[in-house]
């Protein structure tokens, strides 16, 4: 899954748009879509997870369990981390 398709999961289930989330967050909804292609940059993903946060009422766990979430869609080198750890 790619960091863009996980954003329109999160969206979708919060019954909000991409552009929603763009327009909350100030980052525009043509970077949220560029990342199809490559990872955001760490600041925007902090940020959008923040305004997910905020929109379904989440408390510190469930950021950082956003946090680290939308860690694991964008690089495979996380991914790999685990299962290195898990041997």
């Amino acid at each position: 899954m790619t960091f863009s398709l996980w954003i329109k999961e999160k969206a979708d289930a919060l019954g909000v748009t991409r552009k929603e989330i763009a327009r909350l967050s100030g980052i525009s909804e043509r970077r949220l879509v560029a990342s199809y292609t490559r990872s955001p940059r760490i600041e925007n993903l902090v940020i959008i997870c923040e305004i997910i946060n905020e929109l379904q009422k989440g408390d510190r766990a469930s950021f950082d369990s956003l946090i680290i979430e939308a860690l694991e869609t964008i690089t495979t080198e996380y991914q790999y981390a685990i299962q290195r750890m898990e041997k």
